[in-house]
C-alpha cells in the first residue's frame, strides 16, 4: 500500500507499508533544496513516518558534485540536517540513502587501477565519505553495510567499463545507505549490494535493514492499559542510479507484523494476579510484565520511565 510520495526534481520518495500496517502509519514530507537559489537536482526529501507510536526519518538525498569537494557536501548535510530537523524531531531511526558523491581521496589513476582489479581495501580507507565521519565532519553517528560490491560511478552506460570519456571520472562509491539510531532501535544490515542495472552511469544499491522498535506510548482503556508494544520492522531502501532522467529505482520500505501484548490492568480481589509475559522477536529474550499489584506484593516499587519512555513502560 503507497502510503505517500513526494519529489524534488530528479529526487523521488515513495513510501510503502503493508495493507494490514497501513492504517497504523501516519506520514509527512518535506524537502530542502541545496542548489542555486535552494533550487536545481541537488537537495534532500525527507518521510517523518510514526508508525505504532514508533518514530522513522526516511532520507533520499543528491549532495554536490565530485567537483565542488568534499568540503561543499560535509556543509550541505548539515543543512539538510537542520532545515529537515532531522535532529529536533522525535526520530528512534533516520535511514539516510542517495547519491552523496563522495569520492576517494587518491589520484585518479591509481583508483582506476585498484577498482579495475578488484582490489577494494584501498579504496574504501581513503573513501571521503569514512574520512568525514571519522573527523566529524559530517554522518556522525552513522552506520553502513559491509559494503563488498565495486564502486558505483561512473559508467558508460549500456556496459560494465568505469568512464572512458576524455573526462576519464575516477570509480567511486557515490550512492550509499546509511542509518543513525537512538538506544530504543536494534537495526541489522540483512543485505547491502548494488545492481547490474546498465541504464545509467551509476550502479543502483539496495539495502534491507531489519528494523527493531520499542514503543512505550501508553494507551489508556476503560477496563485494560496497554502494558507494551513491541514491534518488528522490515524496511527495504532502495536508490537508483541517477542521470538527467533522475532516479531508475526509487527508494521503498516494507514493514513486517508487529508483535502486541495488551493485559488488564488489575485483577478481582479474588483472582491471583496472573505473570505477564511479552514475547519478544527472534533473538530476544522473554521479557516478564508484573502488574502493579504483583510488584506491590513483592516489595518491589514501580520505576517510572525517563527519557523519550517516560510517558509509559516498555
Amino acid at each position: 500500500h503507497l502510503l505517500g510520495h513526494a519529489q524534488l526534481v530528479g529526487l523521488g520518495l515513495l513510501i510503502f507499508a503493508k495493507p494490514e500496517h497501513a492504517h497504523h502509519a501516519k506520514v509527512d514530507f518535506a524537502s530542502a533544496g541545496t542548489g542555486p537559489l535552494s533550487l536545481g537536482n541537488k537537495g534532500a526529501l525527507v518521510a517523518h513516518v510514526e508508525i505504532y507510536g514508533c518514530w522513522l526519518s526516511l532520507v533520499c538525498c543528491h549532495l554536490a558534485a565530485g567537483s565542488k569537494g568534499p568540503s561543499r557536501r560535509n556543509a550541505e548535510y548539515w543543512s539538510v540536517e537542520e532545515r529537515l530537523n532531522l535532529t529536533g524531531v522525535p526520530g528512534q531511526l533516520v535511514v539516510w540513502c542517495g547519491d552523496l558523491n563522495y569520492r576517494i581521496a587518491l589520484e585518479a589513476d591509481e583508483v582506476r587501477r585498484h577498482a579495475i582489479a578488484g582490489e577494494h581495501g584501498p579504496l574504501l580507507e581513503a573513501d571521503e565519505l569514512r574520512l568525514a565521519q571519522v573527523t566529524g565532519a559530517a554522518f556522525v553517528g552513522f552506520h553502513e553495510g559491509e559494503r563488498t560490491f565495486a564502486p558505483t560511478y561512473k559508467y558508460d552506460v549500456g556496459t560494465s567499463t568505469f568512464d572512458s570519456s576524455e573526462k576519464a571520472r575516477a570509480p567511486a562509491w557515490c550512492d550509499r545507505v546509511l542509518w543513525r539510531s537512538d538506544a530504543s532501535v536494534e537495526v541489522r544490515s540483512l543485505s547491502y549490494a548494488s545492481h547490474e542495472l546498465k541504464t545509467s552511469d551509476h550502479r543502483p544499491v539496495s539495502a534491507l535493514l531489519h528494523v527493531t522498535l520499542l514503543s512505550a506510548k501508553k494507551a489508556e482503556r476503560p477496563e485494560q492499559r496497554r502494558r507494551g508494544i513491541l514491534s518488528t520492522l522490515q524496511s527495504a531502501c532502495c536508490l537508483g542510479g541517477f542521470d538527467a532522467k533522475g532516479y531508475h529505482v526509487l527508494p521503498d520500505a516494507n514493514l513486517s507484523k508487529r508483535a502486541v501484548a495488551d493485559t488488564a490492568a488489575s485483577s478481582a480481589p479474588h483472582e491471583q494476579p496472573p505473570e505477564q509475559t511479552l514475547l519478544s522477536p527472534e533473538g530476544m529474550d522473554r521479557m516478564p510484565l508484573l502488574t502493579p499489584r504483583e510488584e506491590r506484593a513483592r516489595g518491589k516499587p514501580r520505576k517510572k520511565a525517563s527519557g523519550r519512555h517516560s510517558q509509559g513502560e516498555a
